[in-house]
C-alpha cells in the first residue's frame, strides 16, 4: 500500500477512505491486543510495516494537510484515528518500531496548527497533549536512544510545549521544566544526546516565555539547574545567555547564585556521606571509589571518541 500510494498517487483515487481505514483497524487492533513489547515475536514486523505504510500514504496522496481529515478525532467513525494509538508504539522494545512511530506522530502533528489552545480535533482527551509530552521524555531515557529518535523527540517536544504554552498550562509547563531538568543531568548510555536534547528545549520554553512568567513562576532555578554545571559547552552557554536576556541580568545572577548554593550543597552532603562510608564501611568504600575511577575513564574516551566524530575522522 505505501509503495503504491509513493509510486502511483492519483491511481488511489476513491479507495484513500478504505485503505486508509484498513491501516487503522490493524494498528488500532494489534496495539491493544498485543500490548508494546513484541520483542519474543513477529507483532515488532506488523507494527514496523503499518507504520510505514500510514506514512507513505500521508506523504505521497498530494500533501499532509489536505489529508488532515483523515487525523482528525471523530469518536462516531469506526475505525476513528486516535494519535494515542501511536503513544504505546513510541515506547516499543525494538527500535525500529518506536523510531516509525515518532516519525508518524511527527508528521500527524504537522497538520494540527501549532500554538492552537484547542486540540480535541486531533486527539480523544485534553490530557492526551501532556501524555506525548510524558512520552517524548520517557523516550530521552532510553538505551537506545540515537541522533535521529533524539530529533524526532525534540520536534514532537517542541510542538506539545506550544500547545501548553497556547493553552496556558502552567502545570505542563512546571512538570516538563523540571523533567527536562533532570533529564539533562542523568548519566548514562547516550547522555550525550539526551542531554543536547533537553537543552533545546528548555532554550525554546524560554523563548515562549515572558521573564515575568519565568520569575513568578518560579521557573529560572530549575531552567538554569543543569545548564550550569556545563556552562563550558556551547549549548548551554547559549541556553544560558536566552535566559538572563529574558529576565534581566539582575535576576539572572540571583538565579545563577541559588544554583551555585544547590550544587555545593549537594557535594558537602556527598562528601560528608563518604566520609563516614570510609569509617563504617571500608570494603563498601573502597569498590565505590573503583567504580568511580571506572567512570572517569568510560567518560574519557567517550570525550575523545566524540571530539574524533567532531573532526570527522
Amino acid at each position: 500500500t505505501g509503495l503504491g500510494a509513493e509510486a502511483k498517487p492519483k491511481g488511489f483515487g476513491v479507495l484513500k477512505r478504505p485503505i486508509f481505514e484498513q491501516l487503522l483497524h490493524i494498528l488500532n487492533e494489534n496495539v491493544d491486543e498485543k500490548g508494546d513489547d513484541g520483542e519474543d515475536d513477529e507483532s515488532w514486523a506488523l507494527f514496523y510495516h503499518s507504520l510505514l505504510a500510514v506514512h507513505k500514504f500521508l506523504a505521497y496522496l498530494n500533501d499532509i494537510n489536505s489529508n488532515s481529515e483523515f487525523l482528525k478525532y471523530n469518536e462516531h467513525e469506526t475505525p476513528h484515528f486516535r494519535i494515542e494509538t501511536l503513544f504505546k508504539l513510541m515506547q516499543h522494545n525494538h527500535m525500529w518500531v518506536r523510531k516509525a512511530a515518532s516519525r508518524l506522530v511527527g508528521q500527524c502533528l504537522s497538520a494540527a496548527p501549532t500554538g492552537n489552545s484547542d486540540s480535541s480535533q486531533y486527539f480523544s482527551s485534553d490530557d492526551s497533549v501532556f501524555e506525548l509530552v510524558k512520552v517524548c521524555c520517557s523516550q530521552l531515557t532510553s538505551d537506545i536512544l540515537d541522533d535521529d529518535l533524539a530529533d524526532q523527540v525534540t520536534k514532537n517536544l517542541i510542538w506539545g510545549i506550544s500547545q501548553f504554552h497556547a493553552a496556558n498550562n502552567a502545570k505542563g509547563k512546571n512538570w516538563l521544566i523540571h523533567r527536562l531538568s533532570y533529564l539533562s543531568r542523568k548519566r548514562g548510555k547516550g547522555e550525550v544526546i539526551r542531554r543536547a536534547t533537553c537543552f533545546k528545549c528548555i532554550g525554546f520554553l524560554a523563548t515562549q516565555m515572558e521573564g515575568k512568567e519565568i520569575e513568578e513562576n518560579d521557573y529560572l532555578v530549575p531552567m538554569m539547574s543543569s545548564l550550569v554545571r556545563f556552562k563550558d559547552e556551547a549549548l548551554p552557554r547559549d541556553v544560558l545567555e536566552l535566559l538572563e536576556s529574558r529576565v534581566g541580568s539582575v535576576i539572572y545572577l540571583q538565579g545563577y547564585k541559588a544554583v551555585q548554593q544547590q550544587v555545593q550543597k549537594i557535594r558537602d552532603e556527598r562528601k560528608k556521606k563518604y566520609t563516614m562510608e570510609k569509617i563504617e564501611d571500608p570494603h563498601a568504600a573502597a569498590k565505590r571509589k573503583l567504580q568511580k575511577t571506572q567512570q572517569k575513564k568510560a567518560a574519557k574516551k567517550r570525550k575523545i571518541a566524540q571530539a574524533k566524530k567532531l573532526r570527522g575522522r
